[in-house]
């Protein structure tokens, strides 16, 4: 005797209501481990399920992946630059180890492939370039997870730019006379790893004869020595770091485009281990941010002490030094952040010249 109509109606509905209600608690329970990951390898678009955390990721035959780099310079508006830089992929998954990429090349082919580990549960990687001194600065990828064929990856990067300077008396309006360190063009002058002495100018008749009480209040612009280039990484420190005598002068005031008064970063060891050994003798250290072509400046006011007339033996010290990624010599596998390396006789990371004047008081 056959059933009716409606009662197979019935049937089919509360069948699928049963898994309507067990996908919904299954989806509540298991949250974004059941979701679908698109991974985009650039040529081959792997199509994985559990976002890392079901252990499902499709790997090739011997469990390797192919994983291919670039390192593009963001900055050349004109034309697609390559740079390069030394790579390194950063394991984010326990159990591997830090990986050097394949030499990167111009001209915007890939490098040759590296052979990353792939594993049904997912091995995942940051790709980390440190600094090409003079040339590019480091940067970091967005991580990745090996899985599939193959894994292309472009690295946003920006070029490397030497800075210039001219300072300007904030109180005449002049601009001071800069010697030492190179050619001056147009009040501009180059930084060239010589201590630069920022002096009197008659023809403007900026003085820096300083009595008791009396100040240095200064503009130091600071500009990049050519267009699409920047100084200062972004997310890194730009350091202006300040040598006064605390027995002879007050506490500076130091401000990126007249905006408020910058921390002392030594007041809160905010400098990197190697920086902090490399500066002890510099009593303030202030992170101005980075600098383009078109420039900015750093308002620099320095009082005497009450009662002190500083002298030429007493001139403030500045120097300028920019933060970036580099391979620690001291602990293996590892990368540190700081304008100095961590080893026992210490090198610049981003530059080779130290940018560094002295007020030349008269």
């Amino acid at each position: 005797m056959g059933k009716d109509k409606t009662s197979t109606g019935l049937i089919i509905m509360a069948g699928a209501m049963v898994v309507i209600l067990g996908a919904t608690f299954f989806m509540l329970f298991f949250g974004d481990s059941v979701g679908m990951t698109v991974v985009n390898t650039g040529t081959t678009t792997t199509t994985t399920s559990g976002g890392g955390s079901s252990g499902s990721y499709e790997c090739p035959t011997g469990d390797l992946t192919n994983v291919y780099a670039r390192y593009e310079d963001k900055l050349d508006s004109a034309t697609n630059t390559y740079g390069v830089v030394t790579l390194y992929y950063m394991p984010k998954t326990t159990g591997q180890v830090r990986q050097t990429a394949n030499t990167l090349q111009t001209g915007g082919a890939y490098n040759t492939a590296n052979e990353l580990a792939c594993s049904a549960n997912g091995v995942k990687w940051e790709p980390v370039a440190v600094a090409s001194q003079d040339n590019y600065h480091s940067a970091v990828g967005a991580e990745f997870v090996s899985a599939g064929p193959e894994v292309r990856m472009t690295i946003p990067g920006k070029a490397f730019g030497h800075l210039q300077m001219k300072v300007k008396d904030a109180d005449s309006e002049e601009f001071y006379n800069i010697s030492g360190c190179g050619t001056e063009t147009n009040d501009w002058v180059t930084f060239n790893g010589s201590q630069c002495a920022v002096e009197d100018n008659t023809a403007t008749g900026t003085s820096l004869t300083m009595g008791t009480g009396d100040n240095i209040n200064a503009m130091v612009y600071l500009r990049t020595n050519a267009s699409e280039t920047q100084y200062g990484e972004d997310g890194l420190k730009t350091l202006f770091l300040v040598d006064a005598s605390t027995s002879v002068f007050q506490t500076p005031v130091v401000k990126r485009d007249g905006g408020a008064a910058l921390n002392n970063l030594k007041d809160s060891n905010g400098l990197s281990n190697g920086d902090a050994r490399r500066y002890g003798d510099y009593e303030y250290a202030y992170d101005v941010g980075s600098f383009d072509r078109q420039g900015g400046y750093v308002n620099f006011y320095i009082e005497g002490l009450s009662g002190i007339n500083p002298t030429n033996t007493d001139d403030p010290i500045v120097e300028i030094c920019s933060e970036s990624r580099y391979n620690s010599v001291k602990s293996a596998d590892t990368i540190n952040i700081g304008c100095w390396t961590d080893a026992a006789t210490q090198t610049q990371v981003s530059q080779s010249a130290r940018y560094l004047f002295g007020f030349s008081i008269s």
